[in-house]
């Protein structure tokens, strides 16, 4: 009976005190006589860290409207001369010129009682004309149904599938006409055809199929051609040639051949632009090998000759994020370091109109900037830096203008004078004069944020202040309004009192509530989330943890999981991995073997500066249970030991006393042994199976899976107290046999940090999971 009434306190102390992985909030009421409410939605989003965004709410109706728009992404749409800005509350456009800001019709928005978005937003992108909207509707963790949506008709069509989740860039590639797209499923490239689609003469998906890679494979050149590289080819398709190849794709090849490159292009590494003249071909191997190879040439040719092209190798914390190539034939590059508080790029310039032994890769003056962005005549480009925006001459590079902002996110062209700064508290439109000498042109646009709020003291409007803008919002239009009066913030009047009631379970802390004073019914005036976090208790059961071996912490307290990575004797992928971490703000357990640390000592150090927790993979990496060798308790504290000092003599930094063996080979000498140095043997509860290739001798292996099934593996798997397995590289790989695998989990590794958090999962390393259970 005791123990009953425990279990029931241990329940209700975990229902009415933990709703921690709530990801929204709201707060700052502000009720006025006219019975419209303000009130602000404090959400967090991946690299961008908490915003709140304001609502202004008329109870009478029950109606609802955005006052802030938070720019996680924006884009222009020239066809329409509009913004599209998306954050985790919707989709909006609004036209360059001002005005309304309002959710495109047809998507899912908070308005419309849709639900806010947590972690990463799955990225939603216009065609180039701002008719077609595509992007993925997940149908699991890991899988969605790619989507064209016609703004114009209000019309879906389902392009594909049981497509791969992505996080980053959607997996589609447009025409600049918006007549085609390609996309990317299961390793293959496809077309869709709108005409076709329209027409309703869209053949099977098998048949519009144009061979084997990812979005990373194909783009659109100058003259609408699809350049498309596969193995050591690269190819140039017209559309004509899609449609007419459809049921002789086993046999006809895909378009004509316009050059070579002397090794084989891997799509899941490799990166390549293509100049505008169609001459080059600018190739990112691995993402820190940068290549120019020629185009159109005949390396047969008896009349061709030997030509040295230029090269650039990055350090492996280093990484090319934009690649710009002007019609001048001009290359420059914006590299950057992947993670860290302190923002560090690198510009590079190659001038490729005439290649010659002597071209060179050449250092650009490099303030720190986060984003290149370049005008359609790339005559000027804009660096967004963290005080302000600066005006380059493209040719050149000098600085034409340095236009101050606070906190700029982003920067986007719009005219070829105008475009517009996207920042953490607002957004404006920017227009040069011809003269330099001349003033500039600023108009704001919208808020991004609010730093204060209110109902302004002579005429009742909304006001918002942030930063150096105050306004007051009338219908729609933002004012100008000095200086900032607002009545004092109440929460109630003669017909309703509002309050916030708070909510243990799903993604909100709380919702708003209104009571009517006069027959005092009380509702909520908006709908809550449909989404519920996972029972803590369901099938748990009280499995006992195992603190000597430590395999899972405690499955009834709260909703947290470790991610673990074993870094045994490859580094690919690493970079990717903290740059994920980073952006979530998560840290991780890795397990460094000393074949890592000596292989990878640079690796090694980046781990350890990224602030992640850091255990022992011991020394050498081998199957202990090995008849072969004799492992005594000595042999184990001296691995450890020799590990330790490997580990502090490549990075400055010590070991944790948190250690796994090497394949989890466990028995009572090797736990004894570390426990007598003061170390804790760290297990699994979860085999994500990342290291299993497709090969296993001969055959098939028959627990191989792709990076899309091992997300939801993991998901499924998953419990309270988890700690999830994963490794570091690419296992098994070996570039002249096919025995490796054809992507990996930590390109997926986004999608399965959101597939936690949407579930109520807080991510923590080993050490606070053990804490936890304690």
């Amino acid at each position: 009976m005791k123990s009953k009434s425990a279990i029931l306190v241990l329940a209700l102390l975990t229902l009415f005190l933990f709703n921690a992985n709530a990801d929204l909030k709201f707060e700052s009421l502000d009720l006025n006589q006219d019975n419209k409410l303000l009130f602000t939605a404090q959400a967090t989003a991946p690299v961008y860290g908490s915003y709140n965004s304001s609502f202004e709410g008329k109870l009478d109706t029950k109606f609802l409207r955005h006052l802030t728009w938070f720019p996680e992404s924006i884009s222009y749409l020239s066809s329409s001369n509009q913004l599209q800005i998306q954050n985790r509350f919707g989709v909006f456009r609004t036209k360059v010129s001002g005005g309304d800001v309002s959710p495109v019709a047809g998507l899912s928005s908070f308005l419309n009682g849709g639900e806010v978005g947590i972690g990463k937003l799955g990225p939603v992108q216009a065609s180039p004309d701002g008719r077609f909207v595509s992007y993925i509707r997940p149908t699991s963790s890991a899988r969605g149904d790619l989507i064209l949506y016609d703004i114009q008709e209000r019309k879906d069509y389902v392009i594909s599938t049981a497509t791969e989740l992505t996080l980053s860039t959607l997996p589609v590639r447009w025409a600049s006409d918006s007549s085609i797209c390609v996309y990317q499923k299961n390793g293959r490239l496809h077309y869709f055809s709108l005409n076709q689609a329209q027409a309703g003469k869209m053949p099977d998906e098998k048949l519009r199929s144009i061979g084997p890679g990812t979005i990373a494979s194909v783009t659109f050149g100058f003259n609408n051609e699809l350049i498309y590289v596969s193995g050591k080819l690269v190819y140039e398709i017209r559309a004509g040639e899609l449609f007419t190849r459809s049921f002789y794709q086993d046999f006809l090849k895909p378009g004509k051949i316009i050059g070579r490159l002397p090794q084989g292009f891997d799509a899941i590494f490799d990166r390549f632009w293509v100049a505008p003249s169609g001459r080059m071909l600018l190739l990112d191997k691995g993402g820190n090998n940068i290549f120019l190879y020629l185009l159109g040439i005949d390396d047969y040719d008896r009349e061709a000759k030997a030509v040295e092209l230029p090269y650039l190798l990055l350090p492996r914390y280093m990484e090319l994020k934009q690649v710009l190539w002007s019609n001048d034939d001009r290359i420059t590059l914006l590299t950057s370091n992947r993670t860290g508080p302190i923002l560090r790029s690198i510009f590079y310039r190659l001038d490729t109109s005439n290649v010659s032994r002597a071209s060179r890769f050449v250092v650009l003056e490099s303030p720190a900037s986060s984003k290149l962005v370049s005008n359609g005549t790339l005559t000027q480009v804009l660096l967004v830096t963290p005080t302000g925006v600066q005006v380059r001459n493209y040719h050149d590079w000098a600085l034409l203008r340095e236009i101050r902002h606070p906190e700029p996110l982003h920067a986007i062209w719009v005219e070829a004078n105008d475009f517009v700064i996207a920042g953490r508290w607002y957004t404006e439109l920017v227009r040069l004069p011809a003269a330099v000498a001349d003033s500039l042109y600023r108009q704001f646009l919208f808020f991004s944020q609010a730093e204060a709020q209110g109902f302004d003291k002579e005429t009742g409007l909304p006001v918002i202040k942030s930063k150096d803008q105050v306004r007051t919002n009338d219908e729609g239009k933002w004012l100008s309004r000095e200086p900032y009066l607002v009545n004092e913030a109440v929460s109630a009047n003669q017909s309703y009192r509002v309050y916030l009631e708070t909510l243990y379970s799903g993604p909100y802390v709380n919702l708003v509530m209104v009571r009517k004073t006069q027959d005092l019914g009380t509702f909520q005036l908006f709908d809550p989330p449909k989404t519920t976090f996972e029972e803590l208790l369901a099938g748990a059961g009280s499995e006992p943890v195992n603190f000597e071996h430590f395999q899972h912490g405690n499955r009834l307290r709260r909703r947290s999981v470790s991610l673990t990575f074993n870094a045994i004797d490859s580094a690919d992928g690493l970079g990717q991995i903290l740059a994920t971490l980073d952006s979530y703000n998560v840290k991780a357990t890795f397990f460094v073997s000393g074949e890592f640390i000596r292989r990878f000592p640079g690796a090694s150090r980046e781990i350890a500066e990224a602030g992640h927790e850091i255990g022992n993979l011991f020394y050498q990496y081998f199957n202990m249970s090995d008849p072969r060798y004799q492992i005594s308790a000595d042999f184990i504290k001296q691995g450890l030991a020799r590990n330790e000092d490997d580990f502090n003599e490549a990075t400055g930094q010590e070991l944790t006393l948190l250690w796994r063996t090497p394949y989890y080979i466990v028995n009572d000498m090797i736990l004894k042994a570390g426990r007598e140095l003061n170390y804790t043997m760290v297990g699994k509860d979860v085999d994500s199976l990342d290291s299993v290739t497709r090969f296993q001798g001969i055959g098939l292996n028959q627990l191989y899976q792709d990076a899309a099934s091992l997300v939801e593996f993991v998901i499924k798997q998953k419990k309270p107290g988890s700690v999830i397995a994963m490794t570091v590289g690419r296992p098994g790989f070996d570039e002249n046999i096919a025995n490796g695998r054809d992507d990996y989990l930590f390109q997926k590794l986004d999608v399965l940090i959101n597939g936690l958090l949407q579930r109520g999962y807080e991510i923590v390393p080993v050490s606070a999971l053990i804490e936890q259970a304690r």
